[in-house]
């Protein structure tokens, strides 16, 4: 089940004003369109810049440091929407302003422990060609059985 979380009054965003909240060590930027509030991730993938600090234009935030655009209903990368970020449903509840988080992840079980498995052979191959053989490779190959990584070196 989904948690909605208070993050601001109605009130502290002017129409086409952005700000960001950290919720659970995340920032997330929120935006204001109309009386319409928008939530997504608020670091560009590209270079790290705060998209709370772009422009916003016909439901799409721009990147204020490259330019790159990201659609605020579902957090799709304009010019390529299979690359998402982050985006959450904001809802009103009276006078605040609330972030639907999604529900905490259930612990799993730790991973099987990794085996170190040393190789017994490593194959190696070397082709050259013989003068006087119109360019027709030799092939030779050598298997080097070792169990101290400073003779393999």
């Amino acid at each position: 089940m989904s948690v909605y979380q208070p993050v601001g009054k109605v009130g502290q965003l002017a129409d086409g004003q952005s700000g960001t909240v950290v919720v659970d060590g995340k920032t997330v930027a929120i935006f204001r369109v109309g009386e319409a509030y928008y939530a997504i991730d608020d670091m560009c993938p590209h270079m790290g810049a705060s998209l709370s600090g772009g422009f916003v234009e016909n439901g799409i935030v721009t990147c204020p440091w490259h330019f790159w655009r990201f659609r605020l209903e579902d957090g799709a990368w304009a010019d390529n929407p299979r690359i998402k970020i982050g985006c959450y449903k904001v809802t009103v509840v009276g006078e605040d302003i609330c972030l639907q988080l999604p529900p905490p992840t259930p612990p799993t079980a730790p991973p099987p422990p990794v085996t170190s498995a040393t190789p017994t052979t490593l194959e190696t191959s070397t082709i050259s060609t013989k003068p006087g053989t119109q360019g027709t490779p030799e092939t030779s190959t050598t298997a080097t059985p070792t169990d101290d990584p400073q003779k393999s070196a």
